[in-house]
């Protein structure tokens, strides 16, 4: 709906769409609904970032990890951290810079502080339930890459693909097949040295903006000199 509503906004000429991990396949679902109307602005570009499009029950990671967020969900833990959050907001702010720290993430400068606070207000919001429940279904919804992905395949070299090497979420096998087997065979296709969650990594992430953002400049100018 967001995507619908973009297009038809009487300034907005052509979209871009961005995703990382799982939201790549909520991408490529955006794109296959937006696809069959031709009206409006259209998709130009499509930014595809260590990109979870398989079936998750051939994940071994995601296997491994189910269980405990299935365990998690059943006696409540999401209620309790949205709780937590509603009622302490900035002891919980504290607890996640702490636990940023102590784990070696992003280096972030002082004034940079406000983005727990931010973290916090999505708790409150419940974003860890809804993340949860997401993630879960997602074994049951998330199929073969091949019933998602010819929307997207129309786009050809208009969609950019970067895979992050040693990603336990898209395995060797996963980003060939990609690239092969007819699924995305004009995509553009990178692989970098970052992790899967490259936001807890300052320079990874500063890495990722500007390789996103060189691709979208470029692709949109070569889509344009093409119309």
């Amino acid at each position: 709906s967001i995507v619908q509503h973009l297009r038809a906004l009487p300034w907005v000429t052509k979209i871009v769409l961005v995703g990382h991990s799982l939201g790549c396949w909520y991408g490529t679902r955006a794109l296959e609904i937006v696809d069959t109307d031709t009206a409006d602005a259209s998709v130009a570009v499509v930014c595809l970032l260590c990109p979870v499009l398989q079936n998750l029950n051939m994940v071994h990671r995601a296997l491994r990890l189910r269980p405990r967020l299935q365990v998690a969900r059943s006696v409540g833990v999401p209620s309790v951290i949205q709780r937590m959050a509603l009622v302490l907001p900035f002891t919980m702010a504290t607890m996640l810079h702490a636990l940023w720290w102590m784990r070696g993430k992003a280096r972030l400068e002082r004034k940079e502080w406000q983005l727990f606070l931010v973290v916090v207000k999505h708790l409150q919001l419940g974003v860890v339930g809804r993340g949860v429940a997401t993630f879960l279904d997602a074994f049951s919804v998330v199929g073969p890459m091949s019933a998602r992905l010819a929307p997207m395949r129309k786009k050809g070299s208009n969609v950019a693909i970067h895979y992050a090497l040693n990603d336990g979420w898209t395995p060797p096998e996963v980003s060939a097949s990609l690239s092969s087997e007819g699924h995305l065979p004009a995509a553009r296709c990178r692989f970098h040295a970052m992790p899967h969650g490259i936001v807890t990594d300052a320079v990874a992430a500063q890495k990722a903006a500007a390789m996103i953002g060189f691709d979208i400049a470029t692709l949109l100018n070569e889509e344009s000199e093409r119309s």
